[in-house]
């Protein structure tokens, strides 16, 4: 049991830096990016040409790959998403599942469909009593740790993060008090695209490197979100452990088949008794 919940909440720490980024985006600028696991595979396939064809130190193509997933985040932001603010909600959801697609079928031309092992892997294993925890794992869960808190400490406690919230609850105003909006949601979309991309590299050697190895992990970690609020950084954490714990110990001890059914049946009650997700609250404006 004890291997069960260790490699659990493994996973669920990858869904919830995956659903960090998407966190990040909602609530500074209002969208729900459904392209951010996309933007992570991407990220993730040029990584591994840079490791394979470039031979670069494994540390030099994660900054660089960082760096990739950024642009191609402020690019999209710059580009499309802006074009179409203050258009129905509806427009931003097309916009992002659209992105979604396109990218799959471009990692596809460029880098074909088939599954493929990524270059560069966290091996070795740290003993605890009889347990053998993954030294990917540990990595895994204190990664998610170090980025959560930067995150909450700067939405909380700096000015960028003031901004951010500003925009967010009241862009008119925001922008009315010199707050150059346009600048913070570039940012926004690029550091939200980097917390994808580093969940779409550490969790690659479990899902292979193929177009579509963020598929399943995007839905899971938009689940944990909404679990335990989507506008709430400490309940997106919560929310991804809990999933994959409950993922671990369903598959582990009942039938992998139905795993994901009695997730969503857990987040269908939960939201039945309260709406905003566990930790979620009705956002509030200041007027």
């Amino acid at each position: 049991m004890a291997v069960i919940l260790e490699s659990g909440i493994a996973i669920g720490a990858l869904y919830a830096l995956a659903a960090l980024g998407m966190v990040l985006i909602y609530k500074t600028t209002g969208v729900v990016n459904f392209a951010q696991g996309t933007i992570a595979m991407m990220a993730t396939f040029f990584m591994a040409q840079l490791l394979r064809l470039g031979h670069l130190p494994v540390v030099v193509a994660l900054l660089v790959a960082m760096a990739f997933a950024a642009a191609l985040g402020a690019v999209i932001e710059w580009g499309l998403v802006r074009r179409i603010q203050g258009a129905p909600i509806l427009s931003s959801i097309i916009l992002t599942l659209g992105l979604y697609y396109a990218f799959e079928g471009i990692a596809g031309i460029l880098w074909g469909f088939t599954p493929q092992n990524f270059p560069a892997q966290i091996g070795g294993a740290v003993t605890v009593g009889r347990l053998s925890i993954p030294l990917q794992d540990i990595v895994a869960v204190l990664v998610l740790l170090v980025l959560t808190g930067a995150l909450y400490a700067v939405f909380q406690y700096t000015m960028v993060g003031l901004a951010m919230r500003a925009t967010f609850q009241r862009l008119s105003t925001a922008r009315l008090m010199g707050i150059p909006a346009g600048r913070v949601f570039s940012s926004t979309w690029a550091v939200g695209s980097i917390l994808g991309a580093i969940a779409g590299i550490l969790i690659v050697p479990v899902t292979l490197l193929q177009p579509s190895m963020m598929d399943n992990v995007m839905l899971l970690a938009f689940a944990a979100a909404v679990f335990g609020g989507f506008n709430s950084i400490p309940g997106t954490i919560v929310g991804g452990i809990l999933v994959g714990v409950v993922e671990a110990v369903v598959g582990g001890l009942w039938s992998s088949q139905i795993k994901d059914s009695v997730i969503f049946a857990l987040i269908v009650l939960i939201l039945y008794i309260k709406p905003t997700g566990l930790f979620g609250s009705e956002p509030v404006e200041k007027v």
